[in-house]
C-alpha cells in the first residue's frame, strides 16, 4: 500500500475515473494511473451503476493500491459520476481520465511541470487517437504555448488546437469552487462546462506532446449516429458557449462557427424522422444571426442557412436526396 501523505512533497492530485460497463478496459486504464511517475495521487473511481461486473472489478483494483477509492452510485451518466468525484476530491489538483482510455506514465508529471514552470491554472497536453491497428497523434506543438486569459478563451472557442475535452488537462482545484460542475443528463457535457472553467483561469499553458490515449470504441456513447438528443444537445452546448464568447468579446469567429455548427446538427437531424421539435429549436436559436452576411460566413454557408430557416422541408428533401446519391456513388 502507498501512503499518500509521505510519497513526495508535491501537492495531492485527485484523478477522477467515471466507470460504466467497461469491464474489458478499466483495468488497463487504472493501471496506467497507478503507474504514474507523479506518485502523490488519489484515484477516485466512480462506478456509475455498471451491470457488466465493472463495479466488482473496481473493488478488486482498489485492493492493489491504497490510493484508490471506489464509489458505487446509481446510473446517472458521465457528468453525474464526474461530479461525485469532484465532490469527494481532496487534492489541490484535479484530472479526469475516461475509463476506456489510458495515459502515458509521465502524463501528470508532465502537466504538473508545465503548470509550475509557467504559473498556470490549467495545463494541457496532446493526445493519441487509437483505433484498431492504428494510432494517430493529435494537436502537436513544438514548444509550450503560454496563454493569457483571452488568448486561452479564443483558442478554446476556435476548438482546433485547444479542444473542449476534460481529460487532456490538469486543473487547480479552486477552478471548481462555488459549485461549478458538469451538467447532468446531456451529451457533450465537456463543451457545456469547459468554457466556464477556462474563463476562471488567469493563465493556461499548452504543450502539444501526446500523453493521453483516446480509444475509438464503436459502442461508446459518442459513436451513436443520427441520434436526435445527441445532435440537439451538441448544438445547445455550442450555442451557449459561443454566445458567452460573443458577450465577453472572445473569439472573433464565434458567429460563423455557430452558424456552421447549426448546419452540421441540422444535417444530421434531417436524416431522422420525428425531429421537428429539435429542428425548430435550432432555427429559433440562430434567428438572431439572420443579418450575418456573406462576407462573414461565405456564400455556401449563407445559402444553406437561408434554406434551412426559410424552406426547411425543401432543405430536408434535398439533403436526403443528396445523401442517398452520395451513398450510392460510394458503393
Amino acid at each position: 500500500m502507498e501512503n499518500t501523505e509521505t510519497t513526495d512533497r508535491k501537492p495531492l492530485l485527485s484523478v477522477i475515473v467515471p466507470v460504466y460497463n467497461v469491464k474489458d478496459y478499466v483495468e488497463r486504464c487504472v493501471d496506467s494511473i497507478i503507474n504514474q511517475t507523479y506518485r502523490n495521487l488519489e484515484i477516485l473511481i466512480v462506478d456509475d451503476g455498471s451491470t457488466d461486473g465493472s463495479g466488482a472489478l473496481c473493488d478488486v483494483l482498489a485492493g492493489r493500491d491504497g490510493r484508490i477509492r471506489v464509489f458505487h452510485t446509481a446510473n446517472g451518466g458521465l457528468s453525474a459520476a464526474r461530479n461525485v468525484g469532484i465532490d469527494a476530491a481532496s487534492g489541490a489538483l484535479i484530472g479526469f481520465v475516461d475509463s476506456d482510455d489510458w495515459i502515458e506514465p509521465d502524463m501528470y508529471e508532465f502537466l504538473y511541470g508545465l503548470m509550475m514552470e509557467y504559473g498556470a491554472d490549467i495545463s494541457v497536453c496532446g493526445n493519441y487517437f487509437d483505433s484498431p491497428g492504428r494510432s494517430v497523434v493529435q494537436r502537436v506543438t513544438q514548444k509550450p504555448l503560454i496563454l493569457g486569459h483571452k488568448e486561452a478563451m479564443d483558442l478554446l472557442g476556435e476548438d482546433k488546437l485547444m479542444k473542449n475535452y476534460a481529460w487532456d488537462k490538469l486543473y487547480r482545484r479552486e477552478l471548481f469552487d462555488g459549485g461549478l460542475r458538469f451538467p447532468v443528463g446531456v451529451y457533450f457535457e465537456d463543451i457545456a462546462v469547459m468554457y466556464k472553467i477556462m474563463d476562471r483561469a488567469a493563465k493556461v499553458v499548452m504543450f502539444g506532446q501526446p500523453k493521453y490515449h483516446y480509444i475509438y470504441r464503436p459502442a461508446g456513447i459518442s459513436r451513436q449516429l443520427y441520434n436526435e438528443k445527441k445532435e440537439h444537445d451538441s448544438f445547445v452546448a455550442e450555442h451557449e458557449k459561443l454566445l458567452f464568447m460573443m458577450e465577453h468579446g472572445y473569439y472573433p469567429g464565434a458567429k460563423k462557427r455557430l452558424i456552421k455548427r447549426a448546419v452540421h446538427s441540422m444535417n444530421h437531424l434531417m436524416m431522422t424522422d420525428g425531429t421537428e421539435r429539435s429542428v425548430n429549436d435550432i432555427i429559433e436559436r440562430i434567428r438572431p444571426f439572420d443579418n450575418v452576411g456573406v462576407g462573414t460566413i461565405g456564400l455556401g454557408l449563407y445559402l444553406r442557412r437561408y434554406l434551412m430557416t426559410h424552406h426547411t422541408e425543401l432543405y430536408r428533401k434535398c439533403y436526403r436526396s443528396f445523401r442517398k446519391l452520395f451513398k450510392h456513388r460510394r458503393k
